[in-house]
């Protein structure tokens, strides 16, 4: 796009999500009432680190709301969503990384960059550390 040669551009990767309320059902593209409760750790309303939507899928929310894993196939994303708390959070995963790092190869893209780092899981027992960068940095470097 714009004249740029695809062998310059990088593609951008999120170890975040942004989260909605008052969703009444767990798909994309419905009405909300406005942004999620803020993450426990990162404390601002409709966003949580990849580390924190982890902890909502394995332990549920502070409220006692459990969280259930969704793929939505049309535009290959995975998401949350709780029925009780209404809440929806969209994501990326390794299943999302991997398919968004094989499409910057089909393009022929210069590489990848992550935002932001922290946010993915750097404490953890139940996944790998830094899962979606190591994915990454071990797609990128074959």
């Amino acid at each position: 796009g714009f004249g740029i040669p695809a062998d310059q551009l990088l593609m951008g990767l999120a170890t975040y999500g942004p989260g909605w309320s008052g969703v009444n059902e767990p798909k994309f593209n419905v009405p909300s009432t406005g942004p999620s409760p803020p993450g426990p750790y990162t404390k601002e309303a409709g966003f949580y680190a990849y580390f924190e939507i982890m902890d909502l899928l394995t332990k549920g929310d502070a409220a006692g709301n459990s969280y259930d894993a969704y793929f939505d196939d049309a535009t290959q994303t995975p998401f949350l969503y709780s029925p009780d708390a209404k809440v929806f959070i969209s994501y990326d995963n390794a299943k999302g990384f991997t398919t968004k790092l094989e499409l910057l190869a089909e393009l022929g893209l210069a590489g990848a960059m992550v935002w932001s780092m922290d946010n993915d899981l750097f404490m953890t027992t139940d996944n790998p550390k830094n899962e979606l960068q190591q994915l990454m940095s071990d797609f990128l470097a074959k």
